[in-house]
């Protein structure tokens, strides 16, 4: 990434390695960061990436948006009414 980026992560906390992220951000390699998650779920508040001044995270609520909860809905009567049929919802995580 160019020096001026800034790495936005919402997925999951451990797929970055924040000791990583936080030397690249010191050492201006990287411009910034804001992630909706950490590798450590529920933070202390000790971990070093809350302290970082160009690294901003915010609490696990970064997808609430009118329109998230729209599709967050719809998704679920179609699973909903899938299961219904017989069939596998789309969502089925085991």
């Amino acid at each position: 990434m160019k020096p001026t980026a800034v790495l936005i992560n919402t997925s999951r906390g451990r797929v970055l390695r924040e000791a990583e992220l936080i030397a690249a951000v010191r050492q201006k390699r990287l411009a910034g960061a804001v992630l909706d998650v950490i590798s450590q779920e529920p933070p202390t508040g000790r971990e070093a990436v809350l302290h970082m001044e160009n690294i901003l995270v915010t609490p696990h609520v970064s997808y609430i948006s009118a329109e998230s909860y729209r599709d967050l809905k719809q998704r679920t009567v179609r699973n909903a009414l899938a299961m219904l049929r017989g069939d596998s919802p789309a969502d089925l995580v085991n």
